[in-house]
């Protein structure tokens, strides 16, 4: 019976056999064609794709350029205009802070030249313009006191306007002449202001562009400083111990000697090493808006004064012809007059400018040291209250001491 049934499990195996024979053919097809197709499939796609790519080789370049690209691209390039408007601040304020310490008694003294040839002629342009008149009015005063005066009073009011007439046009016609002698006046007693003052000018321009080198300074650490600290901590206990901080932990070295577990200085340093990694601050613009305001304000501050001050000499120059026959005549004298008291006044800036840089640097020379602590910023990028209050006055003290002076003349 056993051996009965051990046939027939072998029969059946056999069987089983046979049939697999026969059908691995198809089977093996079918197998083939499963793997091919699951190959192929994804192959296809993938070749009409890059069949697209190859086409269109600019676009693919383009697209996965700037996909692998943009962000290290824009980092780089967002360091690199920080560093040029870091390094262009820097150049601006040199230039400028060396400028204004070569330069500054010069442009203070600096006047028209009302003899030369441009100047000149406009000046003589409108003196032919204005003799005319004077003589149209001296024929109608010589009318009056001929045919029309009826009394003393008024005969000797036409005789009075007819000498002032006569002096008008010859000042008129020497008008370059007087304004030359003016401005020379002006600019020796200027100049022998600045002279006796030497030091204290120095000073005095030395403390506004200090303060414009602070604010260049201050302007670096907000960009910066954060990142430089911590590098200046981590290079401080490399150099000193030999070791990184992260060494000199694990083996317990305090500053370089060996077997000491006493070291808490260096554990101080990478305690503030591992804060200020912490507080990094990336380099941004941004943050020196005032810095960078206060540079400017500087900036306009002796150049845009001085240079306002030059041009409005320079008009009312142009303008004295008229300034002088405005004055002839009673009608126009207060227009006359207050065509020459700016005059006066734009002239007389030059010595507001150097009576001013005398004073401020008397000032700061007999300040007590203690109280240039006294401001904002980092030590010892600090800058003083007084510097600004130097600064300032230094601007703004010209024009006051215009103002004030104007309301101290006497009405003409």
């Amino acid at each position: 019976m056993q051996r009965e049934d051990s046939q027939r499990m072998w029969n059946k195996i056999l069987a089983i056999f046979i049939i697999l024979i026969l059908l691995s053919s198809s089977v093996s097809a079918s197998i083939i064609d499963t793997i091919w197709g699951l190959i192929t499939k994804p192959l296809k796609g993938v070749l009409k794709s890059w069949e697209h790519v190859l086409k269109n080789p600019k676009h693919f370049i383009k697209h996965w350029g700037k996909h692998f690209a943009h962000e290290e691209l824009e980092e780089k390039g967002e360091r690199i205009r920080t560093f040029a408007y870091v390094f262009l601040l820097g150049l601006f304020t040199w230039t400028v802070t060396k400028d204004i310490s070569e330069n500054i008694n010069r442009y203070i003294l600096i006047n028209p030249d009302p003899l030369h040839e441009g100047v000149k002629s406009t000046v003589y342009s409108f003196i032919h313009l204005l003799i005319p008149f004077y003589v149209l009015a001296l024929v109608s005063l010589g009318a009056y006191i001929l045919f029309l005066s009826t009394s003393p009073k008024g005969r000797s009011r036409a005789k009075s306007m007819v000498s002032k007439l006569i002096i008008g046009m010859i000042l008129v016609t020497i008008s370059p002449h007087l304004l030359n002698f003016f401005f020379t006046l002006s600019e020796n007693v200027t100049k022998n202001i600045l002279t006796q003052g030497e030091e204290e000018v120095t000073d005095a321009v030395g403390t506004y562009t200090g303060v414009m080198w602070k604010s260049w300074f201050l302007t670096v650490g907000a960009i910066y400083g954060v990142n430089a600290l911590g590098e200046i901590v981590t290079e401080t206990v490399t150099h000193a111990t030999g070791f990184s901080i992260s060494q000199i932990k694990k083996h317990h070295y305090s500053w370089g000697t060996r077997g000491m577990k006493g070291y808490w200085p260096v554990k101080v340093l990478g305690t503030l090493d591992k804060i200020l990694s912490k507080l990094k601050v990336e380099a941004e613009p941004g943050r020196t808006i005032p810095m960078l305001m206060l540079s400017i304000t500087l900036f306009i501050g002796v150049y845009g004064i001085l240079a306002f001050r030059y041009l409005m000499v320079m008009f009312f120059t142009l303008l004295f012809p008229f300034t002088i026959f405005f004055l002839c005549f009673d009608p126009t004298k207060k227009l006359g007059g207050t065509l020459l008291e700016q005059l006066l006044l734009w002239t007389f800036v030059q010595e507001f400018y150097a009576i001013i840089l005398v004073a401020i640097g008397t000032g700061m020379i007999m300040l007590p040291e203690d109280l240039l602590g006294y401001g904002f910023g980092i030590w010892p990028l600090t800058i003083s209250f007084f510097d600004l209050a130097a600064c300032f006055t230094l601007m703004l003290g010209p024009i006051i001491l215009f103002m004030l002076l104007r309301k101290l003349l006497p009405p003409l």
